[in-house]
């Protein structure tokens, strides 16, 4: 009996999709090509930026919405046409940014999209590396926030965590119900904690539903792979889920467990989809 295919298979991209060096392998290439042909609708959903998706993702590469900064913004990727462009409201920004101030965190504030990867920062606890680390990968990008003067608008914040990441994840959320906040492992050393802040109605999920809603993809005909915290709205929204076997165990025991990203494991799970 043939398998019934996903209207919608949703991806994240670092971890999962693409090999270590940032790059989809010949394989899943091919495996998404295949998708495509049968006409299942390809999204990446990841956490990077427009503008750092870009340094990675060839424009020919084959799928058909990324939704960005999980969920910030969703692109019709080969149109290159932004549909959805998410914002956090001003006055609970600032209300947050006292907050960490007070509490001697290390936090950035982004710009609205596409220009996210644009970013104030303040330093709270003056030695965290991987917040020095992000600050100099962007520096043609990144200013302090005492030269801010005023807020045109604002994406997110995200804020470093070295020590203590479960605790300040925890305080947040019980401080500030009223927005999203996502932990994530850092992309640049892979231990750090990011606790990324958005507004309430902005997540990975939230693009995977204006995607199906804008194309009559019901939630049950959702197929979605991820690897890390970031993705679990996501993974909890579609109706079917899997992580790669490079996930923390607890999102191995709660989501169907496929191959490590680096040894095909996506490659083999999207083939057997086209099956």
């Amino acid at each position: 009996m043939k398998r019934k295919l996903p209207g919608i298979i949703a991806l994240d991209y670092d971890g999962t999709l693409a090999q270590s060096n940032g790059l989809v392998a010949t394989p899943e290439l091919n495996a998404l090509q295949t998708l495509g042909k049968l006409g299942v609708v390809r999204v990446i959903a990841t956490g990077r930026s427009l503008f750092s998706a870009d340094t990675v993702m060839p424009r020919d590469l084959p799928i058909d919405y990324l939704v960005f900064s999980s969920g910030v913004g969703v692109m019709d990727w080969p149109k290159r046409d932004i549909l959805v462009r998410n914002s956090l409201d001003v006055d609970i920004s600032r209300n947050i940014s006292e907050w960490l101030k007070n509490h001697h965190l290390d936090f950035m504030i982004h710009h609205p999209a596409p220009d996210n990867h644009h970013f104030y920062y303040y330093e709270g606890s003056h030695g965290n590396p991987d917040f020095y680390r992000r600050i100099l990968r962007y520096k043609k990008f990144a200013w302090p926030l005492e030269k801010c003067r005023k807020f045109e608008g604002i994406s997110q914040l995200l804020v470093v965590v070295e020590q203590g990441g479960r605790y300040w994840l925890k305080k947040l959320r019980e401080t500030f119900p009223e927005v999203n906040i996502v932990r994530t492992t850092s992309p640049l050393d892979q231990k750090s904690m990011w606790i990324e802040i958005f507004s309430c109605d902005v997540s990975k999920a939230s693009g995977l539903m204006f995607i199906g809603g804008r194309l009559n993809v019901l939630q049950e005909n959702i197929v979605c792979v991820g690897n890390d915290y970031n993705d679990l709205d996501m993974l909890r929204y579609g109706g079917k889920s899997f992580v790669v076997g490079n996930a923390p165990d607890d999102l191995k025991r709660e989501f169907h467990c496929i191959g490590h990203h680096a040894e095909q494991g996506v490659a083999e799970l999207l083939s057997e989809l086209c099956s």
